[in-house]
């Protein structure tokens, strides 16, 4: 609310001039006056309200750091908590989530948003996923326990999307997902692709061409498409890679 943004303000505005004021120290120990003066006269047109275009996007990007840190514990802390309500832990959660790098809720960018406009037009765009999503059970559960004690596979009405984390393409033994909070080892692929081998239901799974894939998915039923692409999880840059989708139907 309006009273928290502008403690939040004060805060970030406080730690500012306090930063800049350690500067000035260091400067005048250095016996670098001339920029000591500088600062001191930066740090007075902050105080009296008059920023420069670089020093109110610097402030503008510390409050939507700290904003966003102060969400991360929120949900980080509470998300076991009886004390919270479903509302307030529903709309941290899609902060810290909507607003981390890659949707993983760790390291933050102010670029996910680059006006007010984008951050209010994704906000807006939640009332197609409550519609999408009316009637829609979610179900937080191991996807092995799930598929081997559920009836769905045996139902050819149901079908099932399935994107386990990736296993390296030039040796399928390392798991590429350990990039994510949680992740599949090699055995865990293998049981995977064990239970969905004879399945009923109809069956899209996707994963880098690795050889178990292919040992398992292989007989006339499955059908295989390939996709170049290229991808920068883990801090790699232009890493090429070829992604296959594999179905049963």
């Amino acid at each position: 609310d309006e009273e928290n943004f502008n403690q939040i303000f004060n805060e970030v505005t406080r730690d500012y001039l306090t930063a800049l004021s350690t500067q000035v120290k260091k400067l005048i120990a250095d016996k670098n006056i001339v920029k000591a003066n500088r600062l001191r006269k930066a740090i007075q047109a902050i105080q009296g309200g008059k920023l420069s275009e670089a020093r109110k996007k610097k402030l503008a990007k510390m409050r939507q750091d700290r904003i966003y840190s102060i969400a991360y514990r929120h949900a980080l802390n509470n998300h076991d908590s009886s004390t919270v309500d479903d509302i307030s832990l529903a709309v941290a959660t899609w902060i810290v989530y909507t607003m981390s790098r890659d949707g993983m809720g760790g390291a933050f960018s102010p670029n996910k948003f680059k006006t007010q406009e984008q951050y209010q037009a994704r906000i807006g765009k939640l009332y197609e996923v409550a519609e999408r999503m009316e009637g829609v059970q979610v179900s937080q559960v191991g996807a092995l326990c799930y598929l081997d004690e559920c009836n769905y596979l045996n139902d050819p009405n149901v079908c099932f999307y399935l994107d386990p984390s990736y296993l390296d393409p030039e040796d399928e033994s390392k798991n590429l997902g350990k990039a994510y909070k949680l992740s599949s080892e090699k055995q865990d692929h293998e049981t995977l692709l064990q239970l969905i081998q004879g399945a009923q239901a109809k069956i899209v799974i996707s994963n880098y061409d690795v050889p178990l894939y292919n040992q398992y998915l292989q007989a006339s039923d499955w059908k295989k498409y390939e996709i170049d692409t290229t991808t920068s999880v883990g801090g790699v840059s232009g890493n090429y890679r070829k992604e296959v989708i594999w179905k049963n139907f």
